[in-house]
């Protein structure tokens, strides 16, 4: 497993990023980097689109951010 770039830590107002996918588990996605702030300390995971399809919901695992896809 590879740590996820944090996109949204040099820009939090980022609304589009390219990626590379380096993991499917599912309806769960990681990528290589993310613009996506996950769930944690009380904060809701962002949601939207990646590549045409509706992110509900963006988890921590370990050092990696998986986007769970509709």
């Amino acid at each position: 497993m590879v740590d996820t770039v944090k996109l949204f830590n040099e820009d939090p107002y980022l609304v589009s990023f390219k990626g590379t996918v380096v993991k499917v588990d599912g309806n769960a996605v990681e990528l290589d980097r993310t613009a996506f702030y996950p769930e944690g300390g009380g904060q809701l995971g962002d949601t939207g689109v990646l590549g045409g399809v509706r992110v509900v919901d963006t988890q921590k695992d370990n050092g990696a951010i998986q986007h769970i896809l509709e």
